[in-house]
């Protein structure tokens, strides 16, 4: 008796992130649903200008129930869509809009820290001032160390109430 192992075939993909109207920039995660349980792998593809029908570059292969994919955006700027493609059974689904992909450094006007005689542990406010609001600020270094905690107070302002003075 010969008992075959037979998997249900994908015939539906449902891209969940990005869908539109997202900025990203740096790592982040592609997800989607499928309806199978197969091994069948997927084709995940970037819909350069948003365009699925014929400006599609390939970003990775991968097996169809492993989403998320992590997707490094760095050196991208762009307003894209996301394609997956079901590469058995032809099944693909796309972002429903748009979403920037926007990897600019933000052009940093003005620093200011509040006057005042700080102590090493001492909490100093710092605000920094952008040329836009929207920037994650968690690459910030002083005097090489990396800082996190800026709350964008928007129009390109961003605060930190908690810096402590071991930094200088």
């Amino acid at each position: 008796m010969f008992i075959q192992n037979v998997q249900a075939a994908i015939t539906t993909i449902t891209v969940t992130s990005p869908n539109g109207g997202e900025i990203w920039s740096g790592t982040h995660n592609i997800t989607w649903t499928t309806d199978g349980v197969g091994t069948d792998n997927v084709n995940i593809y970037r819909c350069i200008g948003g365009d699925c029908a014929s400006n599609q570059t390939l970003i990775t292969t991968v097996v169809a129930t492993s989403s998320p994919y992590s997707w490094n955006t760095a050196g991208l700027n762009e307003t894209d869509r996301i394609m997956v493609k079901d590469m058995v059974s032809g099944a693909f689904d796309a972002s429903n809009a748009t979403f920037t992909v926007d990897n600019t450094a933000p052009v940093i006007s003005a620093v200011s820290i509040t006057a005042g005689t700080y102590k090493i542990g001492s909490v100093i406010p710092v605000t920094i001032t952008a040329d836009a609001a929207g920037y994650t600020a968690g690459a910030i270094t002083i005097n090489g160390q990396a800082l996190g905690g800026f709350t964008d107070a928007g129009a390109g302002s961003y605060t930190h109430r908690n810096l402590h003075g071991s930094f200088w």
